[in-house]
């Protein structure tokens, strides 16, 4: 079994069992310029997103990898619905549907 891995847009494969050292890494805060350039530089998409947060992995102070999050296409979360049907006293639009 293998895993894919990309840099400068091309793929590569590696041991899928392989053992990472993590004490060689560091994980930090990334700025918006520095990680953009290295997800166009790398990644097979070539695209960047719209980030909303963004981490740098380095090893030996040199960066290595980026994780890049993004605003999600709304704000609509599961609870929220229970919250207003709680709130609105289980109205019966809230009720949970029975199968007949």
């Amino acid at each position: 079994m293998l895993t894919q891995r990309w840099n400068k847009r091309r793929a590569s494969y590696r041991p899928a069992g392989e053992v990472i050292n993590t004490r060689a890494y560091e994980v930090a805060p990334l700025d918006e310029t520095s990680a953009k350039t290295f997800v166009l530089t790398n990644h097979y998409s070539g695209t960047y997103p719209a980030a909303r947060f963004r981490y740098g992995l380095y090893r030996g102070g040199t960066l290595c990898g980026t994780a890049v999050f993004s605003h999600p296409c709304n704000d609509w979360r599961p609870q929220d619905k229970w919250r207003r049907c709680r709130d609105r006293k289980a109205a019966p639009a809230c009720r949970p549907h029975r199968a007949g």
